[in-house]
């Protein structure tokens, strides 16, 4: 699965936002499946830029205990 930096998301999201295109024409022209501008849409709307961001999988030697 391919990797996007917060940079590119938000440049996606910011043109579906514009509403002047569908979803599917956004993605299309990023080369992206519609899916997967709709689920980063709605976690900027719900979370605002942190949705975007990458979420860390790794955790500290306590938490793991």
């Amino acid at each position: 699965m391919a990797k996007y930096d917060e940079q590119f998301k938000l440049k996606v999201v910011r043109e579906y936002l514009k509403g002047t295109e569908s979803g599917r024409s956004v993605a299309a022209r990023h080369e992206l499946d519609h899916s997967v501008v709709r689920r980063w849409v709605e976690s900027y709307r719900v979370h605002g830029l942190a949705g975007l961001r990458r979420q860390s999988g790794t955790y500290s030697a306590p938490f793991k205990q």
